[in-house]
């Protein structure tokens, strides 16, 4: 594997996780019973997008590399709460 794939893949991973933190710390987030400390979660959302925006800023553009990280955190905030949704709705919860 090669480095640039290698940075791809860590900055495409950390910004997913940091999009689902940020997720989490919503208190309108249904994905678990219990809402996680916004704190934390806040926290590591922001070391996450900035460990992606690092990774991607060492083979991509500037301008490439922020519009990587703000279409996959767009994508997360967009799909997750649908899939949720869908899920609970499937299941009968509300």
């Amino acid at each position: 594997m090669t480095a640039s794939v290698f940075f791809l893949a860590v900055g495409s991973g950390a910004s997913v996780v940091g999009g689902m933190l940020c997720y989490l710390a919503s208190r309108h987030q249904r994905l678990l019973v219990a809402r996680p400390a916004a704190g934390p979660c806040l926290t590591g959302a922001a070391v996450a997008t900035c460990v992606a925006l690092g990774c991607l800023l060492q083979v991509r553009g500037p301008a490439t590399a922020v519009f990587m990280v703000v279409l996959l955190l767009m994508a997360v905030w967009s799909i997750v709460p649908a899939m949720v949704a869908f899920l609970m709705q499937r299941e009968g919860r509300r």
